[in-house]
């Protein structure tokens, strides 16, 4: 479960509870875009990484019980050869901006 995917699911979950009968990006009570960010930003703050952790392992245990989480994909899947891409393209980045 990511961090992403548990804040659309919050924000989802506060319209349905809401009188709007639509969902619309940009609705002024309240800003939907506006707070998926703020849960985005108090989920992934430095500070609050551990209890971020925690909130994520639940939600796994909730959704897939009896399963391990999964650090790392397994090999030569194509999720391991994407986590490999990003992995040289983070890499490719830094060391431009430590360049400049």
């Amino acid at each position: 479960m990511s961090v992403g995917t548990i804040a659309d699911v919050v924000v989802k979950l506060h319209h349905s509870l809401s009188s709007h009968s639509t969902f619309q990006k940009n609705d002024r009570t309240p800003n939907h875009q506006s707070f998926y960010y703020g849960l985005l930003e108090v989920l992934e703050a430095v500070e609050s990484q551990e209890q971020a952790q925690e909130l994520l392992q639940w939600y796994d245990r909730q959704l897939f019980p009896g399963q391990e989480s999964a650090k790392e994909p397994a090999p030569n899947s194509s999720l391991a050869r994407m986590c490999a891409q990003m992995s040289i393209t983070r890499n490719a980045a830094a060391v431009t901006v430590l360049a400049e």
